[in-house]
């Protein structure tokens, strides 16, 4: 009985010690972190080559929270994904020269308790500069 109440009470702790993730599905509502992940995607997908620039169109379209990591009950880590469109354009007269539409994966990761541009990272099923 009391290795079983022992066992009970380390599976409840050690999660909250070592870390504890939880896959999710929700929108993100938070504006400052929709700006925080918009300005991340417009970094990934910001290209100059030598005859056309590109880079995000628009803004994000439906920021969602799929993963959420925990540390001691604290938001360490969020994963959000998100959509959005690269548009390059011509340098010479300025026409548009390629539209493409891709899903993008955002994690921001939390330092001293805030969210930055410099710790979060975003990939992107298009990337402009391969």
């Amino acid at each position: 009985m009391k290795s079983a109440l022992f066992l009970i009470l380390i599976s409840l702790t050690l999660p909250n010690v070592f870390g504890q993730t939880i896959v999710t599905n929700n929108p993100l509502k938070r504006a400052d972190l929709i700006k925080l992940v918009n300005q991340s995607v417009d970094k990934f997908l910001h290209f100059e080559g030598e005859e056309i620039s590109g880079g995000l169109y628009g803004v994000v379209r439906t920021p969602k929270i799929i993963k959420i990591v925990k540390e001691n009950d604290e938001v360490k880590e969020l994963t959000v994904k998100s959509f959005a469109t690269f548009m390059s354009f011509d340098y010479e007269f300025g026409d548009p020269v390629h539209e493409e539409d891709t899903a993008c994966e955002t994690t921001l990761e939390k330092v001293a308790g805030l969210y930055s541009l410099e710790n979060t990272k975003t990939t992107c099923n298009y990337n402009p500069a391969v």
